[in-house]
């Protein structure tokens, strides 16, 4: 590279630094935005991968039983009658601690004397000789942390809660972990006895797994098959990994679509860079050109650009990446408490940013930046010295490709079509046609935004002179207030989408509730998160409660999950009340046969079961019973929000003939017309075997869902924002650039009589203009995107269909945002040029 175009560069970015530093913004916002995004998923799967790493120990393998578990006799003969001694049995549930706010812990239920092959951490507790003091009645030893954080130490009793009931028990011990890191896989963890495991949860002779340390070798090997061959048709031997591979993956779809909204904020960020490149390149034009004209050749002009971009993207995305991991520690908070509401209990205390997703990161920033310098960078070094010494020829160069650029755009919005309705159940190839799509309205920008303008400067006619300036000025000025106008309406349109698509889907779950909520109230055992209701009700509790005056009806819930596969499913045993079958909207056959099959043991899936597997009425599926493998005849799939990985609902008396299960999670009551709703509620809190339960009105539940479907949304709401924001600076960065460029321009105006009252009033016409055409951009594409995020994201994400619902709303606050968002960024400008 010439040493003389290498001193030009330096000289013009220190007589020009608020440039670079706008454009560094745009990509430091946006790297920040993916790298929090990473940060905070990274951590809750962290906080739940060293949550099972310090419950499952050295386990190579387990034995899983049905929903009711395991008998702990099978551990014995295994033990005893089959001589294997590299097992140990597990009673591993969730517990509420109802004196320290409903906080919730993992009770870990061992077997003290064949526990340390398997986790030599419970050793470690401070004042005790070994584990087998917890063979003391009733006795828990809890980590550091933990016993900070509730406030209690040795010798203190605390009441542990499983369902209704709430028993005492005694802190044995402290457990004073060996770094931070087992601290922190600590965090949220108990252990205690068997027996007392058993006790405090209401599950005698049960144990929920044994686990097994199998060596990789043929003698490991031989002791696997001796265990497969001794289990009983109800128990299966499984991977570690599998469990807590089944439960990450419930995730996956989350994750996934957190990724793509925080990547096209990135996204802006390259319209930002693209324009600043384009802007200096135009500043520079001149020079370059002499320096051309001077042998100068275009190689190395082309070098000193992508140079240039490389060391701002570095220096952006390093900037980008500190934010991101600080802006990750704040939305860590709302990801964890996502993943608490819809898919498993994690404790996350700790974030920190990878090594891996740091590179990730940096490779991202800098390659997005280069990459959107690549294109204005060519078109300098395409012109030939001459052509360049012109200031006006880019422009001309801008609204001659204007044509192209809008053949490459419809080409474009012709994959996008091409992709959207591919018969495909992939989500990246979904987001992937979103991209494209973005990538189309950009190509579009330029055309769309000169018929604009000439279709509004008719218009402008009779308002004066400064008006029909501002309208031809956007034009005139294509190459930077395209890029502007095209970042402000993606994100314009990303609000627009992301607005129908939550309010479509919030319609949806209303719909859903109304028709599925029937009954008049809901019983269930204190719950352990808003999607979790494991815990058993008193047997006797729903013919207690059937036999009260005034009831007409109960339904029985027993809800269990299932390893399928390579996936948890969720499986509902439910004995209908009379008339309660209305609640459920049956999507592929006619009700009377779909519930003639059903009571014969054909079972009913949900709607994301029937997409993902490509099942339906008239199928089968096959699911792991106490009896072995069986196929279950398949009634009708239905309709139902609770869960993206499928609810499979099962008739009472066929469940209990597949497993060995009669328990009872949640009940629905249907109370007659003539009686009072408080007074059946109170009577049923009178009943003895309803002690401590939750009785909720069908309002109070409905309201409660649609808090944490609200909840959910919120992360999203922030992404939108952020992305929002990054325009904003693109946009303001447009207009910057454009008032640097024109000062010549507005000097010679205001010479033959222009007022700073008139120059303020031309740029806020022109950005006002530029706010009204990207909200004329975004308001179509805004609604093929949620048409996209409706019927092809969401159905491969998550399997749910529901209507796309478009009102006035989300159309008025783009208009509001667009328009808005111009003229805040051309305030400090138009200021500026007035002077």
């Amino acid at each position: 590279m010439s040493p003389l175009l290498l001193r030009a560069g330096l000289r013009y970015h220190r007589r020009h630094p608020w440039q670079a530093a706008l454009a560094g913004l745009g990509i430091a916002l946006g790297v920040a935005v993916v790298v929090s995004v990473d940060v905070a998923t990274h951590a809750a799967r962290r906080a739940f991968a060293l949550s099972a790493e310090a419950v499952t120990g050295r386990a190579t393998h387990e034995i899983i039983g049905g929903p009711a578990g395991l008998p702990d006799s099978l551990y014995a003969v295994l033990r005893v009658k089959h001589g294997i001694d590299s097992i140990a049995p597990v009673v591993d549930r969730h517990v509420r601690l109802p004196a320290h706010g409903g906080a919730t812990l993992r009770l870990l239920g061992l077997d003290p004397f064949a526990e340390a092959p398997f986790r030599p951490y419970t050793a470690a507790a401070s004042g005790l000789p070994d584990v087998s003091a917890l063979l003391t009645r009733r006795a828990v030893l809890l980590a550091r942390p933990t016993a900070g954080r509730l406030g209690v130490r040795a010798g203190d009793t605390i009441a542990i809660g499983n369902g209704a009931a709430s028993v005492p028990a005694v802190v044995a011990g402290v457990l004073d972990a060996a770094d931070e890191l087992s601290g922190s896989a600590l965090s949220d963890i108990a252990l205690t006895d068997i027996a007392t495991a058993q006790e405090l949860t209401n599950g005698i002779g049960v144990v929920d797994r044994i686990e097994v340390r199998a060596s990789a070798d043929s003698a490991g090997a031989r002791m696997l098959a001796r265990i497969r061959a001794a289990l009983p048709p109800g128990a299966r031997l499984i991977e570690t990994e599998a469990r807590t591979g089944a439960t990450l993956r419930l995730t996956r779809a989350f994750d996934t679509n957190l990724t793509a909204l925080a990547l096209v904020a990135l996204v802006f960020g390259m319209f930002l860079i693209y324009n600043s490149v384009t802007f200096s390149l135009v500043q520079r034009r001149q020079l370059i050109g002499l320096l051309r004209a001077q042998g100068v050749t275009a190689r190395e002009v082309l070098t000193l650009v992508l140079v240039e971009a490389a060391v701002l993207g570095a220096v952006a995305t390093l900037a980008g990446i500190l934010l991101g991991q600080l802006l990750g520690t704040q939305l860590v908070r709302l990801v964890a408490r996502t993943i608490n509401d819809l898919y498993f209990a994690v404790a996350v205390t700790t974030t920190r940013l990878d090594p891996l997703l740091a590179v990730k990161a940096a490779l991202l920033g800098v390659t997005a930046t280069v990459g959107a310098a690549l294109p204005p960078a060519l078109e300098a070094v395409r012109a030939r010295p001459r052509a360049a010494l012109a200031r006006a020829s880019l422009e001309r160069g801008a609204r001659t490709a204007a044509g192209r650029l809008a053949i490459l755009g419809l080409a474009a919005a012709a994959a996008t079509a091409v992709l959207l309705l591919a018969p495909s159940r992939s989500i990246t190839l979904g987001f992937s046609a979103l991209f494209v799509l973005i990538l189309a309205a950009a190509l579009l920008t330029p055309a769309t935004t000169i018929l604009l303008m000439r279709l509004v400067r008719p218009l402008l006619s009779g308002c004066g002179p400064v008006p029909r300036m501002a309208a031809r000025g956007v034009t005139a000025s294509l190459s930077r207030t395209a890029p502007a106008i095209a970042a402000l309406s993606v994100a314009v349109a990303v609000g627009i989408a992301v607005t129908i698509m939550i309010g479509s889907f919030r319609a949806g779950v209303i719909a859903w509730l109304n028709q599925t909520l029937q009954a008049d109230l809901y019983i269930s055992a204190p719950g352990l998160g808003a999607n979790r209701n494991d815990a058993a009700l008193d047997p006797a509790l729903a013919a207690q409660i059937a036999a009260l005056p005034g009831v007409a009806g109960v339904t029985t819930y027993r809800h269990a999950a299932l390893l399928v596969g390579e996936d948890f499913l969720r499986v509902i045993a439910l004995d209908l009340a009379p008339g309660h079958r209305d609640a459920f909207t049956l999507l592929d056959a006619t009700p009377a046969a779909a519930w003639t099959a059903f009571e014969n043991g054909a079972v009913l899936v949900s709607e994301p079961i029937a997409f993902r597997e490509g099942i339906g009425a008239g199928d089968s599926i096959t699911l792991p019973t106490d009896r072995g493998s069986r196929r279950f005849a398949i009634a009708a799939s239905f309709r139902d929000y609770a869960s993206e990985h499928g609810v499979i609902m099962i008739q009472r008396e066929a469940y209990e003939r597949a497993w060995d299960d009669a328990a009872t999670t949640s009940l629905a009551v249907f109370i007659r017309g003539d009686a009072q709703h408080d007074d059946i509620t109170a009577r049923i809190r009178e009943l003895p075997a309803a002690a401590g339960v939750t009785a909720r009105p069908n309002a109070g539940l409905r309201a409660a869902t649609l808090q944490v479907f609200d909840r959910t949304f919120i992360i999203t709401g922030v992404l939108r924002l952020l992305a929002l924001i990054v325009a904003f600076v693109g946009v303001t960065g447009a207009l910057m650039a454009l008032q640097l460029e024109r000062a010549h321009e507005i000097r010679v105006l205001r010479t033959i009589g222009l007022t700073p009252a008139q120059v303020w009033a031309l740029v806020t016409a022109q950005t006002a203009l530029m706010g009204l055409a990207a909200v004329a951009l975004a308001v179509p594409l805004g609604l093929v995107m949620s048409w996209a995020m409706v019927n092809v994201i969401n159905r491969r994400s998550f399997g749910w269909s529901f209507d796309m619902l478009v009102g006035t709303a989300p159309l008025l606050q783009a208009l509001a945002i667009g328009i808005g968002a111009a003229l805040l960024a051309g305030l400090y400008p138009a200021w500026k040029m007035s002077r």
